[in-house]
């Protein structure tokens, strides 16, 4: 039998509960980065010893003993916490996930694109825009006076340490599994990507708990009214474009849903093959389309990751908008494990020319 398939066989803990058998030793999946797939066994880690009744830091000993990041990502964070006192492949862990997001995210794939920052213990972050002219540079001839020209600067935004929490519940069938690592990254590339999205397209302000949305404050542009599908369409992205223009680098990124992306894809033979469209589940069921200077948005990560499981009697109200009501889930009852996973990432508009939206009526 092919050992890299086989389940091993779990056995008898004190407690009287089987042991979760040995995860699947296989290579890393393409384009994988050691930094994630560190992150991904942490989180494996802590749902083996919700089940298994152990501590996580031994679960990660026996069963990735090379790995020597796992245990500080399960660590309990320590204050002060500094890039300085925790190793470099931690460092690069959140850029490093949001990166592996890029291909199902349109929030992660803003971000790659844009000002990428680290918060290294700091309370906030003060990022300036400088609008680009071509008049701020000139040539001059050799012994002549340089001139000096004042940009225009937009006000300073800042970035505030913020944690994207995501709870991932799997079954003990699926924790006592040997793919349980290809089960939990999947899980957490689809919880964390929709997350982003759900919250970087939407329209609501900056509050305690998280950044504004790209929509808020920004009033939608008029979408055309042409009878013709392709015309409206073209007008459309023109619309968004022209809007975008000042402050963006290279054409802007369009995000609609997946249903609007794919129709102005299949239509990209119309002359916008150059463009980048990028379907969102975030907004499915709407006609909104965005455009987004990726160079305009300044996004930051923290630290390191935050993970915890929990088993037993715990239940779970199974809405994306808990409010504590009834229907709820017993992990008991499912014999299911909770993994909780906070991601520490803030982003901030840098010019309010930065994105533009609409609600396309005729294509």
């Amino acid at each position: 039998m092919n050992t890299s398939a086989k389940l091993v066989a779990g056995f008898q803990s004190p407690l009287g509960r089987p042991r979760p058998p040995t995860p699947q030793r296989v290579g890393r999946p393409s384009g994988i980065l050691p930094s994630v797939t560190s992150l991904v066994r942490a989180c494996c880690a802590a749902a083996i010893s919700a089940y298994d009744r152990t501590r996580p830091e031994d679960v990660a000993r026996r069963e990735w003993s090379a790995d020597s990041i796992v245990p500080w990502l399960l660590r309990s964070p320590s204050s002060p916490a500094s890039m300085a006192t925790i190793p470099a492949l931690v460092q690069t862990v959140m850029p490093d996930f949001v990166a592996t997001l890029a291909s199902r995210s349109a929030a992660a794939s803003i971000f790659e694109q844009g000002l990428q920052l680290a918060f290294d213990g700091a309370g906030a972050i003060s990022v300036p825009t400088i609008l680009g002219n071509s008049a701020y540079a000139s040539f001059v001839a050799e012994g002549a006076p340089i001139p000096v020209q004042q940009g225009h600067v937009e006000p300073l935004v800042t970035l505030t340490p913020k944690k994207l929490a995501a709870i991932v519940v799997l079954t003990t069938e699926m924790v006592r599994s040997s793919n349980i690592e290809a089960l939990m990254l999947d899980a957490l590339i689809r919880s964390v990507g929709l997350a982003l999205d759900k919250a970087l397209l939407d329209d609501q302000p900056a509050d305690s708990s998280r950044p504004a949305g790209l929509r808020y404050g920004v009033a939608a542009s008029t979408a055309s009214t042409a009878p013709d599908p392709v015309a409206a369409l073209m007008t459309d992205i023109e619309t968004l474009h022209r809007a975008v223009a000042p402050v963006s680098m290279g054409n802007p990124f369009f995000v609609g849903s997946t249903t609007r992306s794919t129709i102005a894809d299949l239509r990209s033979q119309h002359g916008l093959r150059p463009l980048t469209f990028f379907g969102s589940l975030a907004l499915r069921g709407t006609m909104i389309m965005l455009a987004v200077a990726p160079n305009n948005i300044a996004s930051a990560y923290g630290d390191q990751p935050l993970i915890n499981a929990t088993v037993n009697e715990a239940a779970l109200q199974m809405d994306s908008a808990p409010d504590g009501s009834p229907p709820t889930k017993s992990l008991w009852q499912t014999d299911c494990v909770a993994i909780l996973v906070k991601l520490p990432i803030a982003w901030a508009v840098r010019s309010s020319s930065g994105a533009a939206w609409l609600t396309a009526t005729n294509w």
